[in-house]
């Protein structure tokens, strides 16, 4: 008798102090499960329950396929010009003119030489990479560069570019 006492107190002394613990995990699972369809992220759209029907009747969101990504720079910038609403023709005018879309090294007289499609110095193009939060961002990669110069652009760091200043803003350089 005694042992069975002994047992049962430990095994009550265990829930009691590892009830928090469970009360934990089990709100933890709920937030989990159910905190993304209360936020409106879940996989259902709506619950229709007309009024003749005494039961509600779920309807799945339906998706559509992915965009796939641009090839090409001259792809990009139409890509990105048109999902931020930057005017496509005046991206491409100053990108032909920078330097006819294509990947080239310039600046080589200067202290700082530009690099690529869209005439990126190394410095501009890590900083603002960093500043619009860009993973793992490349400099030789042209669809990163046409990205950050169409963010660039449409937020007004426009002036950055040369060929900008030139066409968009008149001045004489």
């Amino acid at each position: 008798m005694k042992l069975k006492f002994q047992l049962a107190r430990k095994a009550g002394a265990w829930w009691i102090y590892r009830r928090k613990w469970f009360v934990r995990l089990f709100w933890l699972n709920c937030i989990l499960w159910f905190w993304p369809v209360y936020l409106g992220h879940g996989i259902y759209k709506e619950v229709i329950a007309p009024q003749e029907v005494s039961y509600a009747q779920i309807t799945k969101l339906e998706t559509s396929a992915p965009v796939p990504m641009p090839e090409g720079f001259e792809n990009a910038i139409e890509y990105f010009g048109q999902l931020y609403g930057v005017n496509i023709e005046m991206l491409k005018n100053v990108f032909n003119c920078e330097s006819k879309m294509m990947y080239q090294v310039g600046d080589t007289d200067k202290l700082y030489w530009a690099y690529g499609p869209a005439q990126f110095q190394r410095r501009t193009f890590y900083e603002f990479a960093e500043k619009y939060k860009l993973r793992n961002a490349d400099i030789d990669n042209e669809i990163d560069q046409a990205l950050l110069s169409v963010m660039m652009i449409r937020d007004g760091y426009g002036e950055k570019w040369t060929c900008y200043r030139r066409l968009i803003l008149n001045e004489k350089i």
